[in-house]
């Protein structure tokens, strides 16, 4: 009788870890399209989370709604655009970002997703730049307004407040928030509603018929929540648009981050319009 040698098992090895929204959109933006096209540093970010009927907003959203437990979410979100630089064949250019840094942005956005990829859709931007207002819808498809910001940020209180204008049109935006300024500041936990409506790392615009899609990447927000109350908000009550499913929208919560820095962004690929194939600055994207 022959016995056969006892088959000892090989070491266990642990599961990969899971690779993090903010590693994923990294390895996008540098392998699948050879780095980004700008750097920026986006500072002093203050967030505004409101719920909103999904069947009231999607009219007015050319993408497929991101939703959450039946809801949709809308968010404004209050930042510094700072230390614009452009990025060509490995180089750095600082100078040549310079006329567009160190401006205030007021965004409104929402949640959707396009091939199955997540990512937030522009519904307007309010900035106060003129030349950023003049090329950014040229370039990346961004519904850029040009506005009236004034910011009145004690972070080191943990107080905020702004006002916002559009110098064409009516209406106004403003807001009040209080942090607790010695507070723990972390990313979101995965999984969370605050993962949801912060973690996202593609973009998508449309502008005369154009679908655009644009990567982002940086390192996770480190947020800390905050106590908001929004005073004046006829900026979108009056809006022809906004006002339809504004009238639908219930605030939730609210975030302050003190910013990320070297945020990477992407060049803007054509989904589908007449301008897909043309050439950069809205290249046809490729299909796999």
């Amino acid at each position: 009788m022959t016995t056969q040698p006892l088959v000892t098992p090989g070491p266990l090895t642990s599961p990969a870890p899971p690779v993090s929204l903010s590693d994923a959109a990294r390895n996008r933006i540098e392998f699948a399209e050879g780095g980004p096209v700008l750097l920026s540093d986006w500072t002093g970010a203050v967030f505004l989370h409101y719920r909103v009927d999904p069947d009231a907003l999607r009219p007015h959203v050319p993408f497929e709604l991101d939703t959450r437990d039946g809801w949709a979410y809308v968010s404004l979100v209050a930042f510094r655009f700072e230390q614009c630089r452009v990025c060509i064949a490995d180089r750095v250019i600082r100078w040549a970002g310079a006329p567009f840094s160190g401006h205030a942005f007021l965004n409104l956005r929402t949640y959707v997703t396009e091939r199955g990829e997540p990512g937030i859709y522009f519904l307007s931007e309010w900035l106060n730049n003129p030349l950023s207002v003049a090329l950014g819808p040229r370039m990346f498809g961004l519904p850029y307004h040009w506005g009236t910001i004034h910011e009145r940020h004690r972070p080191r209180e943990g107080r905020l407040a702004a006002d916002v204008r559009p110098v064409l049109g009516q209406g106004a935006f403003n807001y009040e928030a209080v942090f607790d300024p010695d507070g723990q500041r972390a990313p979101a936990a995965p999984g969370s509603l605050d993962e949801f409506v912060v973690e996202r790392y593609s973009a998508y615009t449309m502008e005369r018929s154009i679908r655009r899609r644009f990567r982002i990447w940086h390192r996770p927000w480190e947020l800390t929540p905050a106590q908001a109350e929004v005073t004046d908000h006829s900026l979108l009550a009056l809006h022809p648009t906004h006002r339809q499913w504004f009238a639908y929208a219930e605030l939730t919560a609210a975030h302050y981050s003190p910013g990320v820095r070297d945020v990477w962004i992407g060049r803007p690929m054509c989904i589908n319009g007449p301008a897909c194939g043309v050439g950069w600055p809205v290249p046809n994207e490729p299909r796999t």
